[in-house]
């Protein structure tokens, strides 16, 4: 059987779709999808007869180049049938609904605007489609096989634990706080994706696994009052889980349902936040968790920390991770980039009087480095062990950073 040019384009194209999808997935349950869809093309068909078909080849390509233009770069469109099919990387709920409406109405006002009227006009909807569901609803373009999108199953609550990590307070020189770690049984390796590693193919499902560690942190405050005992516990949730409406009221009503009285006990750091992240949206994200929290804290990324961008979101505190195999890299440049990267985001944090966190597989040295260069508090598993409950407060005196 002989394979044209079209067909071999037509394959590299719906591969690279199910590659743009499978990127924009990230451990999302869901995406937000809005459909477009010509209405009366048999009116139009039967007045058109035999120029009907170049003439309907016209208006959908006009029409498709109309609706990428009114897109984010991130944004997926798919010729589906009669219409087509936009996948949007970020915007949810009613963003996403409006995006649609205003794309429908400017691109009916557009087809109306052509020489060649009567065009069909276009209607819209748009809903969150489960991730499971996309690979059946998402045609390939030109054909009826679906996408080949591969959707992995997540880590399972099943296959996992919880560790405290403890967070050395620099100044007061005690272990002062810890934070609940998801680790996998099998392995003891904390669940990747939250310090913006590579999940390795298999997308977590960061909804259950943040509304478990909330749960687990509260049974942990709970136990150090019982036992005369004081620490911050400190829960990362990751930004997928509070960018979607039915998730994000999901941890709402569990952070509501905490122990009032534990509350200047607790620490929320968020996780995930990339550059480009919409602004509007993350401060609207700080500013609901800050009502049910005191200490909100924005994670940074190790190689590419938007300071401008988590400082606006007003948080309490900003910090930076350096996830497994990184730490040697802040070795070989801790004079070079990535230390003037993280004495900008120290200049940055401290003008807003706030502190400033490091977490990660750092050693003493390093972290006695970052001391010096003004972090604030430091949490690193070389360093202060990962334990299976928190133990309160405890004096750690700088000068051990210093014994090999």
């Amino acid at each position: 059987m002989e394979v044209s040019l079209v067909d071999i384009q037509s394959t590299i194209r719906v591969d690279q779709i199910a590659a743009r999808l499978s990127a924009i997935i990230r451990g999302r349950t869901e995406l937000d999808v809005a459909q477009f869809q010509f209405m009366g093309l048999e009116h139009f068909a039967k007045e058109c007869g035999p120029q009907w078909a170049p003439r309907h080849e016209r208006i959908c390509a006009v029409a498709e180049r109309f609706i990428q233009s009114r897109l984010q770069p991130n944004d997926i469109v798919v010729r589906q049938g009669e219409g087509f099919a936009v996948v949007f990387a970020t915007k949810i709920g009613d963003a996403a609904n409006q995006t649609a409406r205003d794309i429908a109405f400017e691109l009916n006002t557009h087809l109306n605007n052509r020489r060649d009227r009567p065009n069909p006009r276009v209607s819209t909807f748009s809903g969150p489609i489960p991730v499971h569901d996309l690979s059946r609803m998402l045609r390939a373009p030109g054909g009826d096989a679906p996408i080949g999108l591969v959707v992995q199953d997540s880590i399972s609550l099943t296959r996992i634990d919880w560790r405290f990590q403890p967070v050395w307070d620099a100044e007061s020189e005690a272990v002062s706080r810890y934070l609940v770690v998801p680790v996998v049984k099998d392995t003891e390796e904390r669940v990747r994706g939250y310090q913006f590693e590579d999940p390795k193919g298999i997308p977590p499902d960061f909804m259950d696994i943040d509304e478990a560690s909330l749960l687990v942190s509260e049974q942990a405050l709970k136990r150090l009052r019982s036992e005369g005992k004081n620490a911050v516990v400190g829960v990362t949730l990751h930004v997928n889980s509070l960018r979607q409406e039915k998730s994000a009221n999901r941890l709402m009503k569990v952070l509501a349902g905490l122990d009032l009285s534990l509350a200047r006990d607790r620490m929320i750091t968020l996780a995930g936040v990339d550059r480009g992240f919409p602004k509007m949206q993350l401060g609207h994200i700080v500013a609901a968790l800050r009502i049910r929290v005191p200490e909100v804290v924005l994670s940074a990324s190790w190689d590419a920390p938007d300071f401008d961008m988590l400082l606006a979101a007003s948080p309490t505190a900003v910090g930076i991770v350096y996830p497994d195999r990184i730490a040697i890299a802040l070795a070989q440049l801790a004079g070079g980039t990535l230390m003037a990267r993280f004495t900008a985001g120290v200049d940055a944090a401290h003008a807003k009087g706030m502190p400033l966190y490091v977490e990660g597989a750092i050693d003493r040295l390093q972290a006695l480095a970052l001391r010096e260069a003004g972090a604030d508090y430091l949490a690193s598993p070389l360093i202060w062990r990962p334990t299976a409950a928190p133990e309160g407060l405890q004096l750690w005196p700088r000068s051990r950073l210093a014994v090999a």
